[in-house]
């Protein structure tokens, strides 16, 4: 059992060790859990059983600093900002490992199998329309199937198709764009909830 002095200490040692936290937000902490033990002892409570009920130093320190990346992600939106968020509330426990990194793999598979559906679709597009041309220009330049250049009516036509297929492929990747702004915030709400379940009643939140 702790007093509050020695809690209080443990979980400034435990702050000063989040780099990502600056000073004000450190101090304001403290402020807030000095703030919960003056309630508490308001209310007759002892201060060991107030430090008893706040929970750990060390997982409140992680808490406010996964809750310091989650909401940096949202101000600036960028890949390296999201992982250090998702890192951040994968420290706060085994369960988060299952309940966060399952989705969020999830995610980021389904976002990599559109990007590359996108990135095959126009490449394979550009790279028919170039065979073509190149080809009625000087046969044998690019290998391609004969079919595909035949006639003119067919040149013209595969031209035309390989056009369509490079511009379904850039609608893909535009398209990938938008959706990664959608999961983006999705996966960062999602953090948020995650967070307040493994908030202890309100001992967490300023």
């Amino acid at each position: 059992m702790v007093n509050q002095q020695e809690f209080l200490q443990d979980l400034q040692l435990e702050l000063d060790k989040i780099s990502h936290l600056d000073q004000a937000d450190k101090t304001s902490i403290i402020t807030a859990y000095q703030e919960l033990f003056r309630i508490g002892l308001e209310q007759g409570r002892t201060e060991e059983e107030i430090a008893a009920s706040l929970g750990s130093p060390h997982n409140i320190a992680r808490y406010h600093q996964a809750h310091h990346l989650i909401t940096l992600a949202e101000l600036e939106s960028s890949l390296r900002n999201l992982i250090h968020a998702i890192k951040a509330v994968l420290k706060l426990g085994i369960s988060n490992l299952v309940l966060v990194l399952g989705p969020v793999l999830g995610v980021a598979g389904a976002m990599t199998a559109l990007l590359a559906a996108g990135m095959a679709v126009s490449c394979a597009g550009l790279f028919l329309f170039v065979g073509v041309l190149s080809n009625l220009i000087q046969p044998g330049i690019i290998d391609i199937p004969g079919v595909w250049y035949s006639d003119g009516f067919t040149a013209a036509a595969t031209m035309s198709m390989s056009v369509g297929l490079t511009a379904l492929g850039l609608l893909f990747l535009i398209g990938d764009y938008y959706l990664w702004r959608i999961l983006y915030r999705g996966t960062l709400r999602y953090l948020h909830f995650h967070l307040r379940l493994n908030r202890k009643e309100d001992t967490y939140a300023q």
